[in-house]
């Protein structure tokens, strides 16, 4: 919660994987939350007007499921909040 963000993730498997990502922007300036992947990829979510988020995502195999980053922007995409969860 230091940095303007609370959240959590799972993720689990069959087929394909799934991962849910999901909390409240502490910081009512913070409009969408971007998750990063180590693949890249980035993947961005509206904040509702009580400051909570939900990211629901599909991907082929656990490996692409590492989670780099998790930002929360502003109106502008600004990054007003940034937790780097692997450092490569």
């Amino acid at each position: 919660g230091e940095n303007g963000l609370l959240y959590s993730w799972r993720s689990w498997g069959g087929e394909e994987y799934e991962l849910v990502v999901y909390g409240r922007a502490q910081d009512s300036r913070i409009r969408q939350v971007e998750v990063e992947f180590l693949t890249g990829e980035t993947r961005r979510q509206e904040v509702t007007k009580d400051g909570a988020f939900l990211l629901v995502e599909s991907r082929g195999t656990s490996d692409d499921f590492y989670v780099k980053a998790i930002r929360g922007l502003d109106q502008g995409g600004s990054i007003l909040a940034e937790d780097v969860i692997i450092k490569r």
